[in-house]
């Protein structure tokens, strides 16, 4: 369970960047993806569970008793005629009017706040709120869990590139043995017009190499056409996921070096600097004057 402040914090962290969809990159930044991230952070059970289009999840959420009706401290909106027939989603925190959050919203795959909308459906979360105000130690928590889903993410990009590379190795093995095969056609086909004597012979054997170098020609080809296809759109997909890496590392980066100063304020807080005493304050000021 999450404080209040805690909410409203993870929410304005998210404003301004785009949010990953775990098991699932076709909604990245989508806005359903920004309620299930929410969810995660509240610890909703099965947060990335699909549940359907926007215009339905809060139907699924109530349904399965996750959420409840009416609106509350965070409240999740939708209007099913928004979104290209797919619905909308957003969400708002705070007491009163609050603050409203939504993604791919006022501005495509990006997390913004301060918009809202006509809605058909509502619920709440408010069940995973605990009263109090957060900690340190429960900030560092959040950001260590947050750093630790970036380090794995970024592990399991690199195992897709060396997926990638080694099936464009497989392409380029398939190409090459087709090449020997046509080398070994020709090699063939020399060897036969030094030995065959017989024009009829010779005709008919350069008939049925020609027809099989015909055979062997197109297979090339259609094997380079495969690899050329496969090593350019493999190299786009390893070209994106670098760059995802890039950018995963560098949240990293910047996530251990706020939980090297959240460690370090708490060290502060747990070794507080000795208080002079009275005695001392005013032999100081003696000597002093």
């Amino acid at each position: 369970m999450r404080t209040k402040q805690e909410v409203i914090d993870f929410l304005e962290s998210k404003v301004g960047g785009g949010v990953k969809c775990i098991g699932n990159s076709s909604l990245d930044s989508q806005c359903v993806t920004l309620i299930k991230s929410l969810m995660e952070f509240l610890g909703v059970p099965s947060p990335y569970k699909a549940r359907g289009h926007a215009k339905t999840a809060i139907s699924a959420y109530l349904n399965e008793g996750i959420a409840d009706p009416a609106t509350g401290f965070i409240s999740v909106f939708s209007n099913k005629d928004m979104g290209s027939g797919f619905g909308h989603i957003w969400c708002n925190a705070g007491e009163g009017d609050g603050i409203y959050y939504e993604s791919n919203g006022v501005k495509a795959l990006t997390v913004t706040k301060g918009k809202t909308y006509s809605f058909d459906s509502v619920c709440n979360f408010d069940k995973y709120i605990r009263d109090g105000e957060p900690t340190d130690n429960s900030m560092m928590e959040i950001k260590k869990t947050e750093f630790t889903r970036l380090i794995d993410e970024a592990n399991a990009k690199d195992t897709k590139i060396s997926e990638l590379t080694n099936d464009l190795e497989g392409e380029k093995s398939k190409t090459d043995e087709v090449r020997k095969e046509l080398n070994t056609f020709m090699e063939t086909l020399a060897s036969k017009l030094t030995v065959i004597t017989d024009k009829a012979e010779i005709i008919g054997a350069v008939e049925r190499l020609l027809s099989q170098e015909s055979e062997m020609t197109q297979k090339l080809v259609q094997a380079e056409k495969a690899y050329i296809s496969l090593e350019s759109d493999k190299k786009d997909e390893i070209g994106q996921l670098k760059k995802e890496i890039s950018e995963l590392r560098t949240t990293n980066e910047r996530q251990s070096k706020m939980i090297e100063k959240l460690e370090d304020r708490i060290d502060n807080i747990e070794e507080p600097t000795p208080t002079k005493t009275f005695l001392e304050i005013i032999r100081d000021l003696f000597k002093r004057s």
